[in-house]
C-alpha cells in the first residue's frame, strides 16, 4: 500500500496560503489541504525573539511526492527559510487513504 505524509508549511497571509494551496492542488502534488485561522508563532530569528501572525496548512500527500512539494513550496514562499514539514501517516480510513492515492494520481 502506497504510503502518505501530512505535512505542515505556515505562510505569513491568507493570500500566500491560497496560492500554495492552488498550486500544489492543479498540480495533484497534494489531495487536499486544511487552511487554518491567524494564530501567533514565536520563534528565534537572527539572534531575537520574533512574535508574528501567521497562518498554518495541513497538506496531505504521498510520500513519493515529498521532493516535488518541499520544491514547490520552497519555490513559491516568501520566507528566507520557510517550515516545511512532514510526518508519516501511520494510520488512516483505507477509503479515505485510497481516495487521497486518487486524487494526487497515485493509486
Amino acid at each position: 500500500m502506497e504510503e502518505y505524509l501530512t505535512a505542515f508549511v505556515t505562510v505569513p497571509d491568507q493570500s500566500t496560503a491560497d496560492e500554495l494551496a492552488n498550486i500544489l492542488l492543479t498540480k495533484r502534488i497534494v489531495a487536499c489541504v486544511n487552511i487554518l485561522p491567524p494564530m501567533q508563532s514565536r520563534y528565534w530569528w537572527k539572534e531575537n525573539i520574533q512574535a508574528d501572525s501567521e497562518q498554518l496548512l495541513i497538506f496531505k500527500l504521498p510520500s513519493k511526492n515529498w521532493k516535488q512539494f518541499k520544491n514547490t513550496v520552497v519555490n513559491n514562499h516568501p520566507y528566507e527559510v520557510p517550515e516545511v514539514i512532514a510526518f508519516p501517516i501511520v494510520k488512516g480510513d483505507e477509503s479515505y487513504l485510497k481516495w487521497l492515492g486518487k486524487m494526487t494520481n497515485s493509486e
